[in-house]
C-alpha cells in the first residue's frame, strides 16, 4: 500500500510540472517590461505638451546708454518691467509691456571740470547749480509699449531661441527743484513732463523648466530713445540685458 502511494505521488508531480512551468511562463510574458511605455525612456518629459496662450512675464535688467546725450548724463541703471500677452502661434508671440527705469548721473555731469569730461563741457557747459550743488537730472522714467517675439530656432518643446522687436513710449518726470529756486534752472524738464519713445530689437533664449507653465528667459536688446530729456537733447542709443520669468495659463 505504501509503495502505491509513493508511486502515485511521483507520477502526479511529474505530470504537473509542465503545467506549472507553462503557467509561470505565460504570467511572465503578461507582465513583461515594455520600454516604449516607460516615460523615463522618452527623455526629460519630452512628451509633455507646453502651455500656449495668455501669459504674464517679468523682466529685470541692466540699462546702459552707449551714445547720444544720454550716455553723457546717465550711468548704467536698472530696468524693471512686466509683459503680458498671447501666443499667436507656436513660434510667434504678441505682448504689451509696462515698467520703469532708474539711473544715476555720471561723474562728469556732476562736475565736468576734469580732462576726461570734454564732451560734457562741450554739450552742456557747467550744469545749473542750486545753492552751490550740481543739479542732477531725473534718473527715473516710466515706459509703456508693445512687442513681437519670433522663435526662429526650436531645439525641442522646452528650449528655443527668439528674436524680439519693441516699440516703447517713455515719460520722464520733472526734476525735483524747489519753487524758490526755479528761476535759477532753465532746463525744459524743470516743470514739465518729458515725453518720448524709442524702438528696439534683440535676441534671446527661453526654457520651460517646471512642467509646462513656467519658463525662464535671457535677452539682450538695442534701443534708440528719442526722448527730449533735456533742452535740445535726446537720450540716444542704449542696450538692455535682462532676465525674465514667465507663467503661461
Amino acid at each position: 500500500m505504501l509503495r502505491k502511494c509513493l508511486l502515485f505521488t511521483l507520477v502526479f508531480a511529474l505530470s504537473a510540472t509542465p503545467v506549472w512551468a507553462q503557467s509561470k511562463d505565460k504570467k511572465a510574458k503578461s507582465i513583461k517590461f515594455n520600454p516604449q511605455a516607460d516615460p523615463l525612456k522618452k527623455g526629460d518629459q519630452a512628451d509633455v505638451e507646453i502651455s500656449r496662450g495668455f501669459f504674464i512675464d517679468s523682466e529685470v535688467g541692466l540699462l546702459t546708454f552707449l551714445a547720444g546725450e544720454g550716455a553723457l548724463v546717465y550711468r548704467p541703471g536698472m530696468l524693471v518691467a512686466l509683459r503680458f500677452g498671447q501666443d499667436i502661434r507656436k513660434d510667434l508671440t504678441f505682448y504689451g509691456k509696462i515698467g520703469g527705469t532708474v539711473t544715476g548721473n555720471t561723474a562728469c555731469f556732476g562736475d565736468p571740470r576734469g580732462t576726461a569730461c570734454q564732451d560734457v563741457k562741450d554739450k552742456f557747459g557747467f550744469p545749473p547749480k542750486i545753492k552751490g550743488r550740481p543739479l542732477p537730472r531725473q534718473g527715473v522714467s516710466m515706459i509703456l509699449g508693445a512687442g513681437l517675439r519670433w522663435a526662429f530656432l526650436t531645439i525641442d518643446e522646452r528650449f528655443f531661441f527668439h528674436l524680439t522687436v519693441e516699440l516703447l513710449g517713455q515719460m520722464i518726470p520733472p526734476d525735483n527743484v524747489p519753487e524758490a529756486d526755479a528761476d535759477k534752472v532753465t532746463d525744459t524738464t524743470r516743470k514739465n513732463l518729458a515725453f518720448g519713445g524709442g524702438a528696439g530689437a534683440g535676441f534671446g533664449v527661453e526654457y520651460y523648466f517646471v512642467l509646462k507653465h513656467f519658463s525662464a528667459s535671457v535677452n539682450i536688446r538695442a534701443y534708440y530713445f528719442a526722448t527730449p530729456f533735456m533742452e535740445n537733447s535726446l537720450l540716444g542709443l542704449a542696450t538692455i540685458v535682462s532676465a525674465g520669468l514667465k507663467y503661461t495659463f
